[in-house]
């Protein structure tokens, strides 16, 4: 197993409740500027705040929010109260191509390791 490179999101009340939110991977995307970008180290950790911001603009995130606030449209303050009780990462930690939908490779599951190893490696 590769180390992990992802930096997990850690909300302020996480200990108390212990409960991870972990996606299967991420990809590389096309920004407004027409440029490409990849995930950085930090993607676990500032994905959370952003998607708090700009809530609506990913299917994946709208939906997870929706969710774990059990609203269909909760508020910012909603949003980063419930966030505030989990932690977040990716398990595959690298992108697995270009724009969502793309699968893993056996090269990106074998590279993940165990998933619990994140956890001891990230201290949670």
């Amino acid at each position: 197993m590769s180390d992990s490179y992802f930096t997990p999101w850690i909300g302020r009340d996480y200990q108390a409740n212990r409960i991870l939110v972990m996606s299967e991977s991420t990809y590389n995307w096309m920004g407004e500027d027409g440029e490409g970008y990849s995930p950085t180290p930090l993607h676990a950790k500032e994905s959370i705040p952003w998607h708090i911001e700009n809530f609506g603009q990913n299917r994946y995130f709208t939906a997870m929010n929706r969710t774990l606030c059990g609203e269909y449209q909760p508020s910012s303050e909603r949003m980063q109260q419930v966030w505030e009780q989990y932690a977040y990462t990716v398990f595959v930690q690298k992108p697995v191509g270009d724009g969502p939908g793309k699968r893993p490779t056996s090269e990106h599951w074998n590279a993940a390791g165990p998933p619990f190893d994140l956890l001891d490696q990230q201290s949670l």
